[in-house]
């Protein structure tokens, strides 16, 4: 993948082969790429070649650029704050009904994701951490996904064909996103067997499973 700073005039609406879309993964159509070059401001691409011989140009345009220096400024502010402390006290309800709480946890090193079902970069990032799941479940590893969204709606979620998540999910969890300061999604925790977090990762990552792998391999040493 490659990344560079670019002006209008490097958009080429003529080649079949560019695909143009939004950091999230949204197409842009050509009108909206016309858009973005008749107002002239700068913005970020960052390209992607995929295996069909095409590529993906990511458009970041400057606002948005200006606001996500400001978010990552704030969210690894907040990473330093937790890394290396307990998580929080905290009771959760799977989707059985059954309790999860910091006891459920001790002993075994715990990854979680925390989501919301209308959070399309959690969505896009489930089959990894599927693949997460599957690669750890032999070892002394346990996945939970803490979720704002209260039991209903997220029974309404997994009943949809397209949404098979293997994390344990966890209902209404605003009170621990509360406790903690968690605005951000998704965000994956990393814990020990102690309790302590260990690792945090913030926002959507296509090499989201391998390091979270990395994170999971360090504290299975």
């Amino acid at each position: 993948m490659s990344c560079s700073l670019a002006f209008s005039q490097e958009l080429n609406l003529d080649d079949p082969n560019i695909i143009y879309k939004t950091p999230d993964g949204t197409i842009l159509s050509k009108q909206e790429v016309e858009d973005i070059k008749e107002k002239k401001t700068p913005y970020k691409t960052y390209n992607k070649q995929l295996s069909n011989g095409k590529t993906v140009v990511y458009i970041i345009k400057g606002e948005v650029l200006n606001e996500a220096r400001q978010k990552q400024s704030e969210s690894q502010d907040w990473i330093n704050k937790w890394t290396g402390k307990s998580l929080p006290k905290f009771s959760l309800k799977n989707l059985n009904g059954e309790t999860t709480t910091n006891n459920t946890i001790k002993g075994k090193v715990t990854v979680l994701n925390f989501w919301y079902t209308k959070c399309k970069p959690c969505i896009k990032e489930m089959p990894e951490l599927n693949k997460l799941v599957d690669k750890y479940k032999s070892q002394n590893v346990v996945f939970f996904a803490p979720s704002i969204d209260d039991e209903n709606e997220l029974k309404d979620f997994v009943t949809a064909k397209e949404n098979n998540f293997k994390y344990q999910i966890l209902s209404n969890s605003r009170a621990l996103n509360y406790e903690t300061g968690l605005n951000f999604y998704p965000t994956h925790m990393v814990i020990d067997t102690k309790g302590v977090i260990r690792d945090i990762i913030i926002g959507f990552d296509e090499n989201i499973k391998e390091k979270l792998s990395q994170s999971i391999n360090n504290l299975l040493k």
